[in-house]
């Protein structure tokens, strides 16, 4: 199977935020904040698994050749299209737990957040409902380019604005919560990323998921910017973890020379 060239980009993103997901569990593994670290890193396999769903959507087409004479593209891409949303709304109650732990928060989300588990779930049948997603009887484009990445893309129900306003309404909350833990914040870093980073993280995920459904409303066609996002974001945590590294032997060097015991 050849690869379109429009689509490496989406395959990075998808190996990245998988390796840094993984790479989250095994070194804190041991540390106080395991459950915040394991929530963290389900948060970044989903945006893996969104991304390459994209790829694997992207590449359904192989460029050049004709896209109606290819009808299984046609079933696949509606089917991965409502695999995307129920990452997204799965990655939903994901996010929210994983800011009301991070943000050590006591109020009625925290106490209850396995309603938003069961509210995620109970969305998820709808996605798959025949009505939320039809496939298009032709094409959009002879065949996929960067001008058109997806010639198969189905026609979404109006419906799926219901579950934007959700999504939204999850990013707004886990904003304010991480602005006002970041302002009684006194230097504390919890499994080794500042709130700071998580909160730059968080909003470049989100900018990418914004983009992308502000272009599918306008018709864009092109390639899908979230998981160009996704590397963004993935860079973010790669510098913040190669500067944390970088204090922690700093500071290992400064207590060897006064004498005192080396920091892990």
């Amino acid at each position: 199977m050849s690869i379109n060239s429009f689509t490496w980009h989406d395959l990075a993103a998808g190996v990245l935020m998988l390796a840094l997901g993984a790479y989250f569990v095994v070194r804190h593994r041991r540390g106080p904040d395991r459950l915040v670290n394991v929530l963290f890193a389900a948060f970044l396999a989903c945006s893996s698994l969104g991304s390459m769903n994209v790829f694997f959507m992207d590449n359904l087409v192989p460029a050049g050749n004709p896209a109606a004479n290819n009808t299984l593209a046609q079933y696949l891409t509606t089917w991965l299209i409502q695999a995307n949303y129920t990452v997204g709304i799965l990655a939903m109650p994901i996010q929210l737990h994983f800011v009301v732990r991070y943000c050590q928060l006591r109020n009625l989300l925290a106490r209850h957040i396995g309603w938003a588990y069961m509210v995620a779930v109970c969305l998820t049948p709808l996605v798959w409902l025949p009505s939320f997603a039809r496939s298009r009887a032709v094409p959009l484009e002879f065949t996929s380019s960067w001008v058109c990445a997806v010639p198969w893309m189905p026609e979404v129900s109006p419906w799926s604005g219901a579950f934007v306003l959700i999504w939204l309404s999850v990013q707004v909350y886990t904003q304010i919560a991480l602005w006002r833990y970041r302002r009684g914040e006194v230097g504390r870093v919890r499994f080794g990323l500042h709130a700071s980073v998580v909160q730059l993280v968080l909003i470049i995920e989100a900018g990418g998921v914004v983009l992308s459904v502000l272009n599918g409303s306008l018709g864009y066609l092109g390639p899908d910017p979230h998981p160009v996002s996704a590397l963004v974001a993935g860079g973010v945590l790669l510098a913040a973890i190669r500067s944390g590294r970088t204090q922690r032997s700093a500071l290992r060097y400064q207590r060897l020379d006064s004498g005192g015991l080396p920091v892990r």
